[in-house]
């Protein structure tokens, strides 16, 4: 007696976690608003049809992240580098994730200074009138000492000066 019978083999593809496919750069000036979104291109997933979600950890202080949008924003207050997880997870059964450190620079703030020179008749007092900006978060700049030639006015930041 011979039997014969059939059957399908149907292979399942395993789920795949997702990957960086761009490199993503972050950076900000202390003191100034901040805001990038992340590219929707920037990561991928192997397995179609999934949605990746977006968490980040060890952001500078003054910064947010929003894992729908994709979005950091605020305004740094310290300058410095500082390396930031980015991790991305996929909806697929079970559901995998990808560790990505992105380093976030954030670079010094400008300070401006403008500097009003009047004339004045000779003996007069040497006087200038200063504006600063740039200065944010609490910082304050000390002026040491105002330097002066006969000819005309020098001034620096510096401890010690003298007349020339």
């Amino acid at each position: 007696m011979w039997v014969e019978n059939s059957f399908v083999i149907q292979v399942l593809d395993d789920n795949e976690p997702p990957h960086l496919i761009d490199p993503i750069s972050l950076g900000g000036r202390y003191g100034e608003a901040f805001e990038a979104t992340i590219p929707l291109d920037a990561f991928g997933d192997p397995d179609e049809g999934q949605t990746l979600s977006y968490t980040a950890l060890g952001l500078p202080l003054g910064i947010t992240f929003d894992g729908p949008s994709r979005t950091f924003s605020g305004t740094p207050t310290a300058a410095g580098g500082l390396p930031v997880t980015l991790t991305v997870s996929d909806d697929g059964v079970p559901a995998l994730e990808v560790n990505e450190t992105v380093y976030f620079h954030v670079a010094t703030g400008l300070i401006s200074i403008e500097v009003e020179n009047t004339s004045r008749a000779y003996g007069d007092e040497n006087a200038i009138s200063i504006t600063l900006s740039g200065v944010v978060n609490g910082d304050s700049i000390t002026f040491a000492t105002v330097c002066h030639s006969v000819d005309s006015l020098r001034f620096a930041f510096v401890r010690d000066c003298s007349l020339t």
